[in-house]
């Protein structure tokens, strides 16, 4: 009877599990979802996670529990259907790093290992996986970058209330790996010792214990390889084999050992273009540039550099996508050189992305680019195109890279970083003839981010005050023309210390735009009133006559050619610039205005350090009265301490003899040289130095019958200064001395000021 029923029961198995299957894949619908464990994160976060259909079966928990797996933050997962069908999600949450403690690193520092090594961060979710991830990287750092082959990376986990952790990393470092020895099997034309110079890892010695070349690093090794291979093929052997066995002692110091297969010695046979049927018209230009003659020994940089050559006068020539392959036929210890010359397949770019323009609307990057999405992919438009991006001011970086998409297509990658566009000065003081003054001046040249440009200046005394504001609207509809309007508003009340009370208003506006590439023109408008009043019976005649309204009305233009590396950091190139303003459209005043001024820039020690520069600036200018009045005072140029440093401001030219006043003059010329320098501090502390020489003069009026100071002697001052990137903007110091001077001049030493870069 016993075995019967075993046999029945045996029998009856596949349809229980058959039943059971069925029963796990039916849909039960859930009537609530209860949460237990979680602190931290909320119920519906949790459930949004989860991903819960109103029916589930043992599918939808699987997927259930996968889904909570994925965010990484719980270390355990149960997902049950009681018998009401309530679904039950019971959790543990990982814990949440507290703080990273670092331990035993000397040749790392903890900060760097922090930021760029680890991925765990304080306040992230903890889980072992990233854990041993980190120790891996930290471990592969420390043996290949900073050769210490026994490093090893313990650690230790803190619990902390609210299920917060400190995690603790214990760095065993170990010794530096050395390179031992370093040996050469197969060079039979040259000596170890000749090979051994030529690598960059050396052998450790005694006297080369802090030569970081004596670490073992894998990654060099492959380098050296690089290396002895350039160096024979450098000297006829083509075919060269280079291979490497590393062996380590008991205290893991490597043992080096080079193989080298140098094969044949080659000699240059003939040397050929084979070049394209559309270029054969400048196939003797070509020719001439190959300078490796028949019978020299073959030298892999020579025939390298000669490609290179031929490459760029192609571009030169407008075949922007040309390519050179240099061909080899050996035989019999000679090799034959064909230089394979193509025009290449046209390219045209597919896509433009722009990043790293945290701040600058990608349309304003745009505006600068030369090329576009459809254009035939030009080398010297994307030249070009960097330029203009760093001559714009708002970028510390610009990279611009092409990565080929297919043959005929490629996408361009500008990566810009940008930099502090706006300034911000203020100042105060007393002074006896002013009382209590403040000044602030506050210019943004990339407004948001849109490429627009404003600036305010405000000054307030006791007993003067003046304001002005410029705003420019660059690229206006979408063109290359820029538009500015600047309003301006002074006056000045009578005092004990002053003879008369004068206003001053106005508004200018102007219209930029491009010629060339270098070349650019501005035209602009101008209306100014002014008013100089109350003028006492005691003031000096030069002021008197001054009395009265006057209506300035002008016209003008600047042209600038601009061959500058940098608008606001220039090391190299120069610029001019000539401009000229004619009054008489309506107004009271006749007269015109010429300036011209030049700027040149020369790095002198580049291969040194490009950051030393030699500047050398010049400007004139002429101003008259075309009509029979005399030439007033607010026409005048006025020199001082913002054109020779050690002056102050209006501090040369035509003076009054008995108040002193300066009176401006109708010629000017001034000039600087100066050679600015690094002086030893960070390059992100931004802080430069300047010697300089400064020289100029100012002189003529239209007065025949009055008495006045005035001559044209040069003025000469000496100096040096400091150029600081502020938070605030770019700033200088100067200090400046007068070596030649009249005695009616006004002094000041010291000048602090915005550095306009030019």
């Amino acid at each position: 009877m016993k075995n019967i029923i075993a046999f029945i029961s045996i029998l009856l198995i596949p349809f229980c599990v058959i039943a059971s299957s069925n029963a796990m894949h039916h849909k039960v619908k859930v009537k609530a979802v209860e949460i237990i464990g979680n602190k931290r994160l909320d119920y519906q976060t949790i459930y949004s996670y989860a991903k819960i259909s109103d029916e589930i079966d043992d599918n939808d928990i699987d997927a259930i529990i996968k889904n909570l797996h994925k965010t990484g933050l719980f270390s355990n997962i149960e997902v049950t259907l009681d018998k009401q069908q309530n679904l039950i999600i019971t959790l543990k949450e990982n814990p949440i790093v507290n703080n990273i403690i670092i331990r035993g690193d000397r040749a790392l520092n903890s900060k760097e290992i922090k930021n760029n090594i680890l991925g765990l961060k304080p306040l992230a979710t903890f889980t072992e996986a990233k854990l041993k991830n980190d120790i891996i990287n930290l471990t592969s750092t420390y043996k290949n970058n900073i050769s210490k082959l026994q490093a090893k990376v313990k650690y230790e986990i803190i619990e902390l209330e609210n299920n917060k952790v400190d995690v603790v990393l214990k760095i065993e470092e170990g010794r530096t790996s050395l390179v031992k020895r370093i040996g050469f099997i197969g060079s039979k034309n040259f000596s170890d010792n000749e090979l051994k110079h030529i690598i960059y890892s050396k052998e450790y010695k005694a006297m080369r214990v802090f030569n970081s070349s004596a670490k073992y690093l894998s990654e060099r090794i492959m380098l050296d390889k690089a290396l002895i291979g350039y160096f024979y093929s450098n000297k006829g052997y083509i075919d060269v084999i280079v291979n490497s066995i590393v062996e380590f002692d008991d205290n893991l110091d490597a043992y080096l050992t080079f193989l080298i297969e140098e094969g044949t010695k080659y000699s240059v046979g003939s040397t050929q273009v084979n070049i394209d049927l559309h270029l054969q018209n400048i196939e003797q230009e070509i020719t001439k540039m190959l300078k490796i003659k028949s019978g020299e020994v073959f030298n892999a940089e020579a025939v390298s550099s000669i490609a290179m050559k031929i490459n760029k006068y192609l571009n030169d020539k407008g075949y922007i996508f040309a390519q050179v392959e240099p061909e080899y036929n050996k035989h019999e210890g000679i090799v034959d050189i064909s230089y394979r010359v193509s025009i290449g397949k046209k390219a045209y770019i597919n896509r433009i992305d722009i990043s790293g323009n945290n701040r600058t609307l990608d349309k304003v990057i745009r505006h600068q680019l030369s090329l576009s999405e459809g254009d035939p992919y030009n080398i010297p438009l994307v030249q070009k195109s960097r330029r203009k991006l760093i001559n714009t001011g708002f970028f510390e970086v610009v990279d611009i890279e092409s990565n080929k998409i297919r043959d005929d297509t490629v996408n361009l990658n500008v990566s810009v970083k940008e930099k502090k566009t706006g300034s911000l000065q203020i100042g105060g003081g007393f002074s006896s003839a002013s009382g209590l003054m403040g000044n602030i001046n506050i210019k943004e040249r990339n407004l948001f981010g849109t490429g627009r440009e404003l600036s305010f200046s405000l000054e307030k005394t006791a007993l003067s005050f003046s304001n002005n504001i410029d705003f420019t609207e660059n690229h206006i509809f979408d063109s290359d023309v820029s538009l500015g309007v600047g309003v301006f508003l002074s006056s000045q009340a009578q005092s004990i210390n002053s003879s008369f009370s004068s206003k001053n208003s106005g508004f200018i506006t102007r219209l930029s735009y491009d010629i060339t590439d270098n070349l650019s023109q501005s035209l602009r408008y101008s209306f100014k009133y002014n008013n100089i009043a109350n003028v006492t019976p005691s003031a000096s005649l030069f002021i008197k006559e001054q009395e009265g309204k006057n209506i300035d009305s002008s016209i003008g233009h600047t042209l600038t050619y601009n061959e500058l590396d940098s608008t606001y950091n220039p090391k190299n190139g120069y610029l001019l610039r000539a401009s000229q303003d004619l009054s008489g459209l309506g107004g009271t005043l006749n007269y015109l205005k010429s300036e011209a001024s030049f700027a040149g820039f020369k790095s002198i020690l580049p291969k040194i350090n490009d950051n030393i520069v030699l500047r050398f600036k010049g400007s004139m200018g002429y101003v008259f009265s075309y009509s029979d009045e005399e030439l007033k005072i607010g026409q005048r140029f006025f020199i001082g301490m913002n054109e020779i440093r050690g002056f102050s401001l209006a501090g040369i030219g035509p003076r009054d003899p008995d108040t002193n006043d300066a009176l401006g003059g109708k010629f000017y010329f001034v000039g600087t040289t100066q050679a600015d320098f690094p002086i030893g501090l960070p390059e992100y502390a931004g802080v430069k130095g300047s010697l300089f020489v400064d020289y100029g003069t100012l002189f003529g009026l239209d007065y025949k019958n009055k008495d006045y100071f005035s001559d044209d002697s040069l003025r000469i001052s000496a100096g040096f200064g400091f150029s600081w990137n502020s938070p605030l903007g770019p700033m200088r110091l100067d200090f400046g001395f007068p070596l030649a001077k009249e005695p009616y001049d006004l002094l000041k030493v010291i000048r602090f000021s915005v550095d306009t870069g030019i």
